[in-house]
């Protein structure tokens, strides 16, 4: 009987080291896609800074832009609608990712709400360690 015993808590330990796993993959990604984010937004920034001073001046004058690692002179009138077309592509893929980042959001959620996970300093930031594990 205590052959059963010791399979059962193991199996029961196993099983919590899965789901602590499993919301913490799901974090990681969450993170993952928050880093993006921001790395995209100051990517947008970028593109209206440089679209704004390149509007400034004469169409015929030269500029260099880096394509592919490769520093190539163009001139204004060259490049600055393909500095809009960028900026307006990384526009929309930031949307689509502050929309995945809410659809994983709420999947954490859920996961939270199914296997009752209380973060501590979150869920319950006054909440002393020994009744979270009572709970």
């Amino acid at each position: 009987m205590a052959d059963g015993d010791t399979k059962d808590n193991s199996g029961g330990k196993m099983q919590t080291e899965q789901i602590v796993n499993g919301f913490n993959r799901l974090r990681q990604d969450q993170n993952a896609l928050s880093e993006k984010i921001t790395e995209l937004e100051a990517d947008v920034n970028e593109h209206t800074l440089v679209e704004q001073m390149l509007e400034k001046l004469e169409p015929e004058r030269k500029c260099f832009r880096r394509v592919g690692g490769v520093l190539v002179e163009r001139t204004v009138a060259e490049v600055l609608p393909a500095i809009s077309s960028t900026r307006s592509q990384i526009v929309t893929t930031l949307k689509a990712m502050r929309e995945q980042l809410e659809i994983k959001s709420k999947e954490i959620q859920e996961y939270k709400k199914v296997h009752k996970i209380v973060v501590r300093g979150v869920d319950a930031p006054d909440m002393p360690l020994d009744e979270l594990v009572a709970s």
